[in-house]
C-alpha cells in the first residue's frame, strides 16, 4: 500500500510551500513594504548576551572601561562576578557596566 501522503501520484509535481508573491524555490531575503507612506521612527535594540560576554572579558585586561546597552541577565551577572573576583571593580549603572581593573589584582601580571 502506498502512502498517501509521502508519495506523490504517478505524474503530479511535488509543490513547494511559499508565501504570496514569492518565486517556489527562492528565499525570501528582503521585505516590500507598499503604501505609500514613508516609515519614520526609531527603534531601541537590545543587548546581546553572546557579545556582552567576551566585552566583559575583555575590560578585565584593558582597565577602565564603560559596557552600554548591556542587558540584565544571569551570565552577565556571573560574569560581572568573576571579574570582581579577579580584582576588577564592577558596578552596574542602569543598562551600562562600568569596570576598573584595581591595582594588585589577578589581572596584572608579576
Amino acid at each position: 500500500m502506498r502512502d498517501a501522503l509521502n508519495t506523490p501520484e504517478k505524474g503530479a509535481e511535488k509543490k513547494m510551500p511559499f508565501f504570496r508573491g514569492q518565486r517556489a524555490g527562492v528565499s525570501m531575503s528582503h521585505y516590500i513594504i507598499r503604501g505609500g507612506n514613508r516609515l519614520t521612527g526609531t527603534l531601541a535594540i537590545h543587548g546581546a548576551k553572546n557579545s556582552a560576554l567576551p566585552i566583559l572579558a575583555a575590560a578585565a585586561v584593558c582597565g577602565d572601561s564603560m559596557i552600554h546597552n548591556c542587558p540584565h541577565l544571569t551570565d552577565i551577572s556571573v560574569a560581572m562576578e568573576i571579574l570582581r573576583h579577579l580584582g576588577c571593580q564592577v558596578e552596574r549603572q542602569g543598562d551600562a557596566i562600568v569596570t576598573t581593573r584595581a591595582s594588585g589584582g589577578a589581572s596584572q601580571t608579576g
